[in-house]
């Protein structure tokens, strides 16, 4: 069996760097958008594939369904597209280091910013849940701050594509820009790129100053 990937996101998510990927890897596609209330069709479908009902969700060629952004983008990375260093490539280490940080520490306190509500439990204080996915938040850029510069292989990658997503989810992008200048200077390339610019302008993102 095979066929184009299909690709269920929603603008302004996790989607948004695979998407691209796929593009830039020049990967047959087909995007399917879900909107963000439940009960239409592409929901009904999304449900079907992830049970969670979180987007993204990849559907391979061969009809293998993969949950989880940063596996899909880990996944494209293996095509040679020049996305991503290559399994035995000596950078690929530090390059998992990167994208499995982003995954798990900054993708994950983001959730718990804008949807504090989800993770206190009824009756919990939303508000302490937010404000200490803030303090993480910022822990976590410093840090990424230093892996991304051992990570970084040069130009626009998978690696970029999923931390110049994240750094457009900074409330106050302007103050991320004055701290993580280095940062921020790699997602404004990121969005300028040729192959991303017009995916980035879909999705909604922001320019960074």
């Amino acid at each position: 069996m095979s066929g184009p990937y299909v690709l269920y996101g929603r603008p302004g998510t996790g989607s948004a760097p695979v998407e691209a990927a796929l593009f830039m890897s020049g990967l047959e596609h087909r995007i399917v958008d879900v909107p963000k209330e439940t009960g239409s069709a592409q929901h009904r479908e999304l449900l079907k594939l992830n049970p969670m009902g979180q987007v993204p969700v990849l559907i391979l060629p061969d009809g293998t369904v993969m949950t989880e952004s940063a596996a899909m983008l880990i996944h494209l990375g293996e095509h040679d597209t020049g996305l991503a260093p290559l399994p035995l490539d000596a950078r690929r280490p530090a390059w998992l280091r990167a994208m499995t940080f982003l995954a798990t520490n900054l993708y994950n306190d983001f959730l718990n910013y804008y949807y504090s509500e989800r993770y206190c439990g009824e009756g919990g204080n939303a508000g302490a849940v937010k404000a200490a996915a803030a303090e993480r938040i910022e822990r976590g850029w410093k840090v990424f701050d230093g892996i991304y510069a051992d990570a970084a292989t040069g130009g626009t990658g998978i690696l970029e594509l999923y931390a110049a997503t994240l750094v457009d989810w900074n409330k106050d992008i302007g103050a991320f820009a004055r701290n993580f200048p280095a940062l921020a200077q790699m997602a404004a390339r990121t969005a300028r790129h040729p192959d991303v610019a017009g995916i980035w302008q879909r999705h909604g993102f922001r320019a960074l100053p």
